[in-house]
């Protein structure tokens, strides 16, 4: 039971880090309906080492504890040229900030303490390209001002499409997909978001996206889901 170790192109490609055995088996057991291909490994070290092969990633689940972590700043740095969503598992209080979090390239949160199918929920949301966190922990993040407001204007209607995906989760993979458009081109039309609204960090606008007065959301269409 669980996913499959053989790599099918059809489906996710998902890398466990996760020191225990016993707790990557339950993961497996939670990716059994998307039939992914999974990669196990027990030790940061041998997650960077995988994470620098040629093939394409579409999930990390990592264990907040992996062996050999030490600290977010070391993931941020693995993660600089990732374009794939990273489910962290934990199984104490988080004790960095939420933008801390989402600046090192996390995109969902979940405590090991959850139901299966509260697992499940949240891997499902991260492969359809959305955020997924726990309840409270989501509104633990600063007080952003947001210069997206009056950036709004400014923006191109290939950059206000780009941007309501890219508030949704979507990678640039993804949302040159949705938009029938070119990944380099996804990628010169974010550095444009980037320089038009001051924002540099692609969670940070992502959430400010989110946090658009009513009105200024109707011009991005989608949503961001987040589970409580």
């Amino acid at each position: 039971m669980g996913c499959d170790t053989q790599v099918n192109e059809c489906f996710p490609r998902v890398l466990l880090a996760d020191h225990s055995p016993l707790y990557r088996e339950g993961i497996k057991i939670a990716l059994t309906p998307t039939g992914a291909g999974c990669v196990e490994v027990n030790h940061f070290d041998d997650m960077a080492a995988e994470l620098a092969k040629p093939n394409q990633i579409d999930l990390l689940v990592l264990d907040s504890r992996l062996p050999g972590f030490g600290s977010l700043s070391r993931l941020k740095q693995l993660l600089k040229e990732a374009d794939f969503p990273v489910l962290l598992t934990t199984d104490k209080a988080r004790d960095q900030g939420f933008d801390e979090v989402m600046s090192a390239g996390v995109r969902g949160e979940v405590s090991k303490t959850v139901a299966l199918v509260t697992l499940r929920h949240a891997i499902g949301s991260l492969l359809k390209g959305h955020y997924w966190f726990q309840g409270p922990r989501f509104n633990d993040k600063p007080d952003l001002s947001n210069p997206l407001a009056s950036a709004l204007e400014s923006l191109s209607k290939k950059e206000q499409a780009v941007l309501g995906l890219l508030k949704n989760g979507l990678n640039n993979r993804q949302i040159s997909t949705e938009l029938n458009l070119c990944e380099s081109t996804v990628k010169r039309h974010v550095s444009a978001l980037y320089r038009k609204t001051g924002i540099r960090n692609r969670p940070r606008l992502a959430l400010a996206a989110r946090e658009l007065p009513p009105l200024s959301l109707k011009r991005l269409s989608v949503d961001m889901e987040v589970d409580a």
